[in-house]
């Protein structure tokens, strides 16, 4: 993958390498042959994170071997959607910005497993976080994500997951009402207790409106028959998340409210 002068190939031509390089991981079996481990949730907007300890640890940019590989499950099937590389780096140290652009790198300062992984956008790439931290880069091939190849979410998740073809453009409201569904409702329901410190009753209150609305978003797909969703169906998977939040504000304390609403915005 390296040119004759040593120089890094372009962007293009190191994700092109990287496709054909995963491309034995479509098979999980092969994954786990290589190393590679389950490491938290099956978030929302971005699957399940495979990681390789070892590739990791190496720290290389080796478009065929990257250390994080993106499932998410179809049917009941993992189906490969994407892959990410990562770099560890020390207090003040930047990411690299060849081949990738330094702003599309998000860094973690624990596990890819917590929480905040999905509370968090784009952190800075240019070593403002103190301590070691874990700094990562998406690529969302071969699924591809209209919000950018590099993204650090991919909203067509949701879709994915229903079994339904893609929107032209999913938007992030009508996906997130998606994402109550099922598992969903369950990471969710961990998110609130673990990730926000919800309690007793207000724990109570918030899943069980996060449960009504994956009713209502199951009820949606189950309309769709395994159709593309057109403009209204789309607008129809806005309002269930909208809504959710109208009842969120309405029965909740304002503090608590307040607290969560970061899943609304971020």
């Amino acid at each position: 993958p390296w040119g004759l002068d040593g120089q890094q190939p372009p962007l293009e031509g190191f994700v092109s390498t990287a496709v054909e390089g995963v491309a034995r991981f479509a098979d999980l079996g092969v994954a786990i042959e290589e190393g590679y481990r389950k490491l938290g949730p099956d978030f929302p907007g971005m699957g399940e994170h495979w990681i390789n300890p070892a590739l990791v640890i190496a720290g290389d940019l080796d478009p065929r071997r990257p250390p994080v590989l993106s499932y998410t499950r179809v049917s009941g099937e993992r189906k490969l959607v994407g892959f990410a590389f990562t770099r560890v780096l020390a207090p003040g140290e930047s990411a690299p910005d060849e081949p990738f652009p330094a702003a599309a790198w998000h860094d973690h300062s624990g596990g890819v497993d917590e929480e905040s992984v999905l509370l968090t956008g784009p952190a800075s790439a240019h070593g403002t976080l103190e301590g070691f931290r874990l700094s990562m880069v998406h690529v969302w091939a071969p699924l591809g994500n209209a919000d950018g190849l590099l993204s650090q979410n991919n909203w067509a998740l949701p879709f994915l997951r229903a079994g339904l073809p893609l929107p032209e453009r999913p938007t992030i409201t009508a996906a997130r009402a998606l994402s109550t569904r099922r598992e969903g409702l369950a990471f969710y329901r961990v998110l609130l207790k673990e990730g926000l410190g919800l309690r007793d009753q207000d724990l109570e209150t918030a899943s069980s409106a996060f449960a009504e609305a994956g009713e209502r978003a199951d009820s949606w797909v189950a309309r769709q028959g395994g159709t593309r969703a057109d403009a209204a169906g789309i607008e129809e998977l806005e309002r269930i998340w909208t809504e959710l939040w109208e009842q969120l504000r309405a029965e909740l304390p304002v503090s608590v409210f307040g607290q969560i609403r970061i899943l609304d915005l971020s």
